[in-house]
């Protein structure tokens, strides 16, 4: 018999919009926005704790779906498992602070 765990969870308009603003460690506002998408679509097909639990293989998996450059880059992947490792503690949906850089400060990589 085999088991698999896995971790489902449906956002309502406003989490999903909160994430979809949320800064995810990436250099560029739009893969922000790809790595949030891509992530929001794992969660609805569900994402076994197997690759939950592998930080570096569940990183390549968000950045082979998202086309986002940066997300094996150090910043990006500490934030996208941090969140993830809060996703699984918590009793609802967390919220996450937004993506505060402005495009200004993108095109010069502040």
């Amino acid at each position: 018999m085999t088991i698999t765990t896995t971790l489902t969870a449906t956002l309502t308009e406003a989490e999903h919009t909160n994430w979809l603003k949320a800064y995810w460690g990436c250099y560029t506002r739009e893969d922000n926005i790809k790595v949030a998408k891509t992530i929001i679509a794992m969660l609805t097909e569900g994402i076994p704790l197997t690759l939950l639990n592998d930080d570096y293989k569940f990183i390549e998996e968000v950045g082979r779906r998202s086309g986002a450059d940066e997300v094996t880059d150090t910043e990006a992947r500490y934030e996208i498992c941090l969140r993830m490792s809060i996703l699984l503690k918590a009793t609802e949906i967390p919220t996450f602070s937004p993506d505060t850089l402005s495009e200004d400060a993108y095109e010069v990589g502040v």
